[in-house]
């Protein structure tokens, strides 16, 4: 028998088992906010030689967006001729895919590189923290600092960084950005960030660094009042959707127009814009990305139209509304709150190719704890025939299928008449709910249904990581 085990394939292995070994509140149900300092990203930083500030940086936060925007803007700076690095968290099927450069994921060997070369500081700063009292260096530390040290390597121009959680204490918050970009606020993380729009836009604002442009999609009218305050305070000129720029429909793909900082200069207005990312969310996002792009060549970056076209043209994200052709049409979303599954489904209805002659429509559906179950649940339910609930095996977050069932059957009837057999099961007229323990048993049986059906997957990132590779390989042997 042949031993495919080669000395670099043992060493990645070797160096992301420590990776994963360390503190991963990725992976934490209960997550104090007292969890997240800047000090220890600091000093990690410091003891690579501060790889930063070897780059220019736009700062991307937000609770919807802020990956598509992170990508988007990316893909046009290195359209523009820039080398980019891109960083995004978390990832679907590959920690690789939290760092690209120029469509290229960080490879095993430079992955490798980095994390050996951070390992031995992380090991330095692990003994202070005992004789301080301070917690470890935790996981998205480490990946953080392994990206911007990878970004500095490989001799980046630039690099578009996305915030992890929140912002203010996040450890991306460490750069010092040309622009700042706040993409939404709405009600997520609640434990971390607070409970309502205010104080999570509070967290998210603390992104914004004194006289340093800030780009904001906030719609929300309290949040917005809290983003313009802070930009205020800190002296960093506001550039907001609906004020100082907007986006409208037009017969050849969307437009987006306004002005930078002072109304009677720095006009722009970019016709025929496409994407082929579904959903109007997208094209807010490319309106967003449009706007940072501007305040950047205000700046002196080169960065033509041209550039703008192709690099919102290109950009494709795997689990964002990803539409899978074939038969049956999968759509995998990573959507997680209200607010971006509300979004899913007027994706869906007015968007998706088809979506009136699908029979059935079928949901496979999963949650995370501290989330707001029921809310997704109101809003899904009513558009599907089938909704079949699992628990993702990948993470300890998952909300067990029985308990999420239970707020199913709330949706479809207070007085649901539940019948216990080998599957839980509840129905009327509209819509069939089933529980299977597992992703992959839920695609087995959302594949059994006849008919030319449609299938959704969605609730969770970690859902929609588990079942997306197998989605492909039925898409690549479909007839």
């Amino acid at each position: 028998m042949m031993n495919n085990v080669t000395p670099e394939s043992s060493r990645i292995d070797q160096i992301l088992n420590w990776l994963y070994g360390r503190i991963n509140y990725e992976h934490q149900i209960n997550v104090a906010p007292r969890s997240f300092k800047l000090q220890n990203m600091r000093e990690l930083l410091r003891l690579l030689g501060n790889p930063h500030e070897d780059y220019a940086i736009v700062h991307v936060a937000g609770t919807k967006g802020k990956g598509s925007v992170t990508s988007m803007v990316g893909n046009i700076l290195s359209y523009s001729g820039q080398q980019t690095g891109i960083y995004t968290s978390p990832h679907l099927e590959s920690i690789h895919q939290r760092m690209v450069i120029g469509n290229r994921p960080i490879s095993d060997h430079q992955l490798a590189d980095v994390l050996e070369m951070i390992r031995p500081i992380v090991e330095e700063l692990d003994r202070e923290s005992r004789q301080s009292g301070r917690r470890k260096v935790t996981f998205f530390e480490i990946t953080t600092a392994a990206a911007l040290l990878h970004f500095s390597r490989q001799k980046c121009d630039s690099a578009v960084l996305e915030v992890g959680l929140g912002g203010r204490l996040d450890s991306t918050n460490v750069c010092q950005p040309a622009v700042c970009v706040i993409t939404s606020i709405s009600i997520d993380h609640t434990r971390q960030l607070g409970s309502t729009v205010e104080k999570i836009a509070f967290e998210k604002a603390g992104i914004i660094k004194p006289g340093v442009p800030i780009v904001s999609g906030v719609r929300d009218l309290a949040a917005a009042e809290v983003i313009r305050n802070v930009a205020a305070d800190q002296d960093a000129k506001l550039l907001a959707v609906d004020d100082a720029f907007h986006w409208e429909e037009s017969d050849s793909g969307f437009r987006c127009h306004g002005n930078l900082f002072d109304a009677d200069i720095g006009k722009f207005d970019l016709e025929n814009l496409k994407l082929q990312m579904i959903g109007s969310h997208q094209k807010n996002n490319a309106a967003i990305t449009v706007a940072t792009c501007q305040v950047l060549s205000s700046l002196g970056w080169s960065l033509s139209d041209s550039d703008i076209r192709r690099g919102l043209w290109s950009t494709k994200l795997p689990g964002r509304t990803e539409v899978v052709n074939g038969n049956p049409t999968f759509v995998l979303d990573v959507a997680h709150n209200v607010a971006s599954v509300k979004v899913l489904v007027k994706s869906l209805k007015n968007e998706l190719k088809g979506w009136g002659e699908y029979s059935p429509k079928i949901l496979i559906c999963a949650f995370s704890r501290e989330k707001n179950i029921g809310g997704m649940l109101q809003q899904l339910i009513p558009h599907f025939d089938l909704v079949i609930i699992t628990k993702y095996q990948s993470n300890p977050r998952g909300v067990d299928a029985k308990e999420a069932f239970e707020l199913a059957c709330a949706v479809v009837s207070e007085d649901a008449d539940v019948i216990y057999g080998q599957k839980k099961e509840q129905a009327n007229d509209r819509c069939r709910i089933l529980i299977e323990e597992t992703p992959a048993d839920a695609l087995d049986l959302a594949l059994a249904e006849s008919g030319q059906s449609f299938i959704c997957i969605t609730g969770s990132v970690f859902l929609v990581a588990e079942l997306r590779q197998p989605v492909l390989n039925l898409a690549k042997s479909s007839p």
